[in-house]
C-alpha cells in the first residue's frame, strides 16, 4: 500500500451493541477486513462492554482498538452530544509507518508516575524518524465515589522528566458527560478506568497541530500572587473573587456564583506586549469558587505564584478558523492529509456556551473532506510556545499526514529521543554606543534625568491604559453575559417546539398510550436535557407510576409502590416547580419523600375537567451555566408537551373505538346479510359516514368540524378549501343551527400547527356554548362573548401580565335569520364577499382581534344586515390564502382574489373550487406553505 486509509463511522442507536455494529459499519463501508487500528469514542449514555463487542464483530479482533468516552461526537457531517453518540476512526496503515500503543494504568493514585512510565517507555523505543504522540487518558476520578480531576499538568510533568525532549504531541482528558459520571477507555479487548493511552506514529506519517480557543486579552496583565495546588487564592494580592469582581466591575451582572465555567484566564507564553498571537497564550478556566477562602477553582494546577494572566472574552467571529486550517495544511508541504483529529472543550457546545454557534461546525467546513472524528472533552492538550500544555476551552486540532517515506534505517533512533542541540554562541562584550561616548559627567546626569523623567511618563500611561482596559472588560464581559442569556431563552423555546414537531408524527399512528408515553419521555430527556420523567396515572383517586425514562433498576423497585394523593392545588390549576429557590414548601419535600427526585417540574395531564395523570420531569444537577435552574420558562413548554399528550390520547382512543365499531358492524353485516339485504343501501352509507369519521380522526379537529348532512341541509350548494399547513390546522370552521336559522363560522387563530389546533379547540368549545344559550341575540353578542370566554380560558391559570401567553384570533360570522330573511355579519378583521348578478360585493369586519391581552373587553362590533335574495352566494377566506407567496416573493393578493370569484361566480362550485385551488398552486410554484388555508362559498335556497 502506497499510503495510509482512513475512514469514519457515526451512530445515534440506542442499544450499545447495535449502535458498535452500525458505526463500525458505517466507518468500513464494505472492507471488513485490513484495519490495522481503530479509535473508538462514545457518550456515557453506552455500556462499554456491549459496544466493544458490536464494534469487534463487523471489524475483528485483530484490529487494534483504543478510546474512551466523550461528551458529543464531531465527524465531517455530524456534530451532536448528550445522547447516544458513537464515533470511530478506522486506519489502515502503509508499510511506511510504524505505530505502537503504550498503556499506563493506576492513574488516580499518582498522575506524575503515570507520566513518567508513559515517557520512558516511549523513549526507549526506536524509530524511523520523529515520532508523533495522541494521548488520551481518564480525566474523572470518582474511587472514592465524590468527583475528582486526574491532572494532566501532573502526568505531563512526569512525561517531560523521562523524555529527552517532546514529540509532536496532542492529547485529551476524556469525560462521557457534563455530570462527570464514571469515564471507561477501551485497550484492545479490555474495558478500562483510570488509564492513560499514548498512540504513537513513526515513519512515513506526523501529526501537524494547531490551537483554536478563539479568546482573545479583555484586561491587562495581572499577577497570581497565592496559590494552594488548583485554587487561586490571591491576585495582584487581593482575595480572587474580589479581584474579578473588581475587574468585572458591577455593571457586569455577575456576582462569585457565575464565574464557574464563565470566569477564563490567559497566560501569555510569549513576548509581554507583542502582538496577539493565538497559538502563544493558554486558556484556564474555573471550574468552581471557594467560597471560604475567597478562590477560584481552576481546572489545572499549574498557575503559581508569580504567572502573569489576562482576563480573556470569547471572540465569535469564527472566521480566523478557516485561515488557520488553511496554514496548517499548507505547513504539510505536499503531504497527503490521511485523518483529522479534533479535540474540542465540551463548554463550548452550543447548548452549554449559551451561543448558537461554535466551532466545531467551521473545522468541518474548513476542512471539507478530510476525514474527521472529534469529540467533546473535559481537557485538551496542545502545542503552546514549543510544549504541550493543558488547556481549557479551547478546541486543539491535529491532521495526520504521509509522505512515500526514503530509508532512514542509518538514521533509526535508539533507546531515546534526541534532543535538539543547543546554537553556539560567543560574548565579545558590550560596546558603549560611540554618541554617548563624548559626552560629559553633567550632560550624561542631564539625559538620565531626561530619560527617568520619560520613563515616569510612559509609566504612569501605561496605569491608565492598564485601567481603561480592565474597566472595558467588564463592560465587554456584560455584553457577552446578557447575549448568552438571550441565546439561552431562544434555545429553550426551540427545544420546547423541536419536542413537539417530533411528537407529531405520532397523530398518524395509533399507538398505545405506554408507547406514545414513552416516546414522549425519550424526546424530553434527549432534547430538554432532563434526567428522570416520569408520567403517573390516575386510578382510585390515587396517581400511581405508570411509565419511566432515566430511572434506575433499584429506584423502579421503589418506585412501583409509589401511590400520590390527589392535590388540586396544583395537579388541576396549575404546576409545581422544584429549584433551588423554591424547593422547600411542604408539597415538595413531600413529593420528594417518595419520588427519587431533586429538581423537577411537574404539570397535570388532563382530560377536560378530568386531571388523568401528572408528567413530572427531573433533573439531579443545578450548577451554571451547563445545568442552569428550571424556571417559568420550562413550564410553559412542559405544559405543551402535557396538553399535546392528552390531546394525541384521546384522538387515539377515538381512532380506536371507530375501528372497533367499523369491525363490528362488518361482522354484523356478515351474519344478517340474507335478513338485511333490504337494508343493504342503509348499511353502507352508515358504512361510509364511519369510514369518513376514521378518515376525518387523522386529525384533531375531526370531532368539532361539522358534519356533512347539516351542511347538505342548510346550503343548497357550497365547497369548502381546508388544507392545513401541517397535519393539524389552526383554521377551524362550523355551522351551527340557532333558533330561526343558522350561523356559519370561520376562524383563524394564532398560529399553525399544534399551537394553532390547540387554539381551535378552546374556540370552537366556546362557539358552542355561546350558540347554545338561547338569549345571544346576534353575532355582535356573541363576538363579545367569545372575547371574554377566550382570555378567561388562555389567563385564568396565572395573572395575565405575567402570563407568557398571548394568543387570539380572527373570526367572520354570518348569522342567517330566516324568519326575518335576511343575514346579519359581523366580523374580527375578517372579511364577507357577496356575488350577485355579475358583481361582487365586499363587507369587511372590524378592526379588532379577540383573545389577545390587547383585545378590548368591553368592545361592541358593528352588524351589517344585507337582504337574503335569489342568486345570492357567500364566500369567506382566512389570509393564509391571500397571504401565500409564489416564485417572485409576492403574496396572492386580496385583489387577486376578489378578481378571480367575480369572474367564475357564475359557474357551479365544484367548478370554482378547482379554479381558485389550481390557481392557488400555480403561484406557489413550489414554494412552500405558509399558513393554513381556508376558503368556503355556499349559496342557500330560500331566502
Amino acid at each position: 500500500m502506497n499510503i495510509s486509509i482512513a475512514r469514519v463511522g457515526f451512530s445515534e442507536k440506542a442499544d450499545s451493541y447495535e449502535a458498535g455494529v452500525d458505526v463500525a459499519s458505517n466507518a468500513a463501508n464494505g472492507s471488513l477486513s485490513g484495519w490495522h487500528m481503530a479509535i473508538l469514542i462514545s457518550t456515557s449514555r453506552h455500556v462499554p462492554e456491549k459496544l466493544r463487542d458490536g464494534v469487534q464483530s463487523v471489524i475483528g479482533k485483530s484490529c487494534k482498538l483504543i478510546g474512551g468516552y466523550g461528551v458529543g461526537i464531531i465527524t465531517n457531517s455530524n456534530l451532536a452530544y448528550d445522547g447516544y453518540q458513537v464515533g470511530i476512526l478506522l486506519i489502515s496503515f502503509s508499510s511506511n509507518v510504524d505505530f505502537e500503543i503504550f498503556l499506563a494504568e493506576k492513574l488516580a493514585e499518582n498522575e506524575t508516575d503515570v507520566g513518567k512510565f508513559l515517557g520512558k517507555t516511549i523513549q526507549a523505543k526506536p524509530y524511523r524518524g520523529e515520532p508523533s504522540v495522541i494521548l488520551l487518558y481518564d480525566s474523572v476520578n470518582r474511587l472514592s465515589g465524590s468527583f475528582k480531576m486526574n491532572m494532566a499538568t501532573y502526568l505531563l510533568q512526569g512525561m517531560r522528566e523521562e523524555l529527552a525532549a517532546w514529540p509532536r504531541l496532542v492529547g485529551a482528558g476524556m469525560v462521557g458527560d457534563m455530570q462527570c459520571r464514571e469515564t471507561y477507555q477501551w485497550f484492545n479487548n479490555d474495558v478500562l478506568q483510570q488509564s492513560a493511552l499514548a498512540l504513537v506514529f513513526s515513519g512515513g506519517m506526523r501529526i501537524d497541530s494547531t490551537v483554536l480557543h478563539g479568546c482573545k486579552p479583555a484586561s491587562s496583565y495581572h499577577q497570581i500572587t497565592q496559590t494552594d495546588e488548583n485554587v487561586v487564592l490571591e491576585i495582584d494580592g487581593v482575595p480572587a473573587l474580589d479581584k474579578i469582581a473588581e475587574l468585572l466591575g458591577k455593571e457586569s451582572g455577575k456576582t462569585w456564583r457565575d464565574y464557574s465555567f464563565f470566569v477564563t484566564l490567559g497566560v501569555n507564553r510569549g513576548e509581554r506586549f507583542s502582538k496577539f498571537d493565538e497559538e502563544l497564550y493558554a486558556n484556564r478556566l474555573c471550574m468552581g469558587v471557594d467560597e471560604a477562602r475567597k478562590g477560584l477553582v481552576m481546572f489545572e494546577p499549574d498557575l503559581l505564584p508569580g504567572t502573569e494572566v489576562q482576563l480573556m472574552r470569547r471572540d465569535m467571529d469564527f472566521g480566523y478558523i478557516r485561515e488557520k486550517v488553511a496554514n496548517l495544511l499548507n505547513g504539510l508541504n505536499g503531504r497527503k492529509p490521511v485523518f483529522a483529529f479534533y479535540i474540542d472543550c465540551a463548554g463550548r457546545a452550543a447548548s452549554y456556551s449559551g451561543f448558537e454557534l461554535e466551532e466545531a461546525a467551521e473545522v468541518q467546513k474548513a476542512l471539507g473532506d478530510i476525514p474527521l472524528l472529534g469529540f467533546y472533552s473535559g481537557v485538551e492538550i496542545g502545542n503552546v510556545a514549543g510544549e504541550p500544555i493543558p488547556l481549557d476551552w479551547t478546541g486543539v486540532l491535529a491532521i495526520a499526514s504521509e509522505e512515500e517515506f526514503r530509508n532512514l534505517d542509518a538514521a533509526h533512533i535508539r533507546g531515546k529521543i534526541f534532543a535538539q542541540g543547543e546554537m553556539p554562541c560567543e560574548f565579545s562584550g558590550a560596546a558603549i554606543d560611540e554618541p554617548y561616548a563624548l559626552l560629559s559627567i553633567d550632560e550624561l546626569r542631564k539625559q538620565l534625568s531626561e530619560s527617568a523623567e520619560k520613563l515616569l511618563t510612559l509609566e504612569k500611561q501605561s496605569v491608565y491604559y492598564a485601567n481603561l482596559t480592565d474597566e472595558l472588560a467588564g463592560q465587554n464581559v456584560k455584553n457577552d453575559s446578557n447575549l448568552s442569556m438571550l441565546n439561552n431563552e431562544l434555545r429553550l423555546k426551540k427545544q420546547g417546539f423541536a419536542i413537539l414537531a417530533n411528537l407529531q408524527a405520532n397523530i398518524k399512528e395509533g399507538q398505545t398510550l405506554e408507547r406514545l408515553c414513552q416516546k414522549t419521555i425519550h424526546e424530553i430527556n434527549a432534547t430538554l436535557k432532563m434526567d428522570k420523567t416520569l408520567v403517573l396515572l390516575r386510578e382510585n383517586g390515587e396517581f400511581y407510576p405508570a411509565f419511566w425514562g432515566g430511572i434506575s433498576d433499584k429506584e423502579v423497585v421503589e418506585l412501583k409502590s409509589v401511590r400520590l394523593p390527589y392535590d388540586a392545588a396544583w395537579m388541576h390549576d396549575g404546576h409545581i416547580l422544584a429549584n433551588r429557590k423554591a424547593g422547600k414548601t411542604e408539597i415538595i419535600q413531600q413529593l420528594k419523600a417518595k419520588l427519587p427526585f431533586l429538581f423537577f417540574v411537574g404539570v397535570p395531564i388532563l382530560e377536560g375537567e378530568q386531571t388523568i395523570g401528572l408528567l413530572i420531569s427531573a433533573r439531579m444537577k443545578e450548577v451554571k451555566p451547563f445545568f442552569p435552574p428550571l424556571e417559568k420558562g420550562d413550564i410553559d413548554s412542559f405544559v405543551a408537551i402535557a396538553g399535546f399528550l392528552s390531546s394525541t390520547n384521546q384522538l387515539n382512543k377515538q381512532r380506536g373505538h371507530l375501528e372497533q365499531l367499523n369491525r363490528t358492524l362488518e361482522q354484523r353485516v356478515l351474519e344478517r346479510t340474507a335478513d338485511l339485504h333490504d337494508a343493504l343501501g342503509v348499511v353502507e352509507q352508515k358504512n361510509k359516514q364511519i369510514e369518513e369519521s376514521i378518515n376525518y380522526a387523522k386529525i384533531i379537529q375531526s370531532a368539532v368540524l361539522p358534519s356533512v348532512d347539516v351542511i347538505n341541509d342548510l346550503f343548497d350548494s357550497h365547497f369548502i378549501i381546508w388544507e392545513p399547513k401541517d397535519i393539524v390546522s389552526g383554521d377551524i370552521y362550523a355551522v351551527e343551527r340557532v333558533s330561526g336559522g343558522f350561523v356559519v363560522c370561520v376562524v383563524d387563530c394564532t398560529g399553525h400547527g399544534v399551537p394553532g389546533a390547540f387554539m381551535t379547540m378552546i374556540t370552537m368549545s366556546s362557539i358552542k356554548q355561546i350558540l347554545s344559550d338561547p338569549d345571544c341575540p346576534g353575532p355582535a353578542e356573541m363576538l363579545k362573548r367569545l372575547n371574554r370566554q377566550i382570555r378567561l380560558s388562555l389567563y385564568h391559570h396565572s395573572d395575565e401580565s405575567e402570563s407568557q401567553v398571548d394568543d387570539g384570533l380572527e373570526i367572520g360570522v354570518c348569522w342567517f335569520d330566516l324568519s326575518k330573511s335576511e343575514m346579519i355579519f359581523s366580523a374580527a378583521r375578517f372579511p364577507l364577499l357577496i356575488a350577485q348578478g355579475g358583481a361582487v360585493t365586499l363587507l369587511e369586519g372590524d378592526r379588532q382581534k379577540l383573545g389577545y391581552k390587547a383585545s378590548n373587553v368591553d368592545y361592541d362590533f358593528k352588524e351589517q344586515v344585507i337582504r337574503l335574495e335569489a342568486g345570492q352566494r357567500f364566500y369567506m377566506y382566512s389570509d393564509g390564502f391571500v397571504d401565500q407567496v409564489g416564485a417572485s416573493r409576492f403574496p396572492f393578493g386580496k385583489k387577486r382574489l376578489h378578481n378571480l370569484i367575480n369572474e367564475n361566480q357564475h359557474l357551479d362550485f365544484t367548478a370554482q373550487q378547482a379554479i381558485y385551488r389550481t390557481a392557488l398552486l400555480q403561484h406557489q410554484s413550489g414554494q412552500k406553505r405558509r399558513d393554513d388555508v381556508t376558503m368556503i362559498g355556499w349559496e342557500i335556497s330560500k331566502p
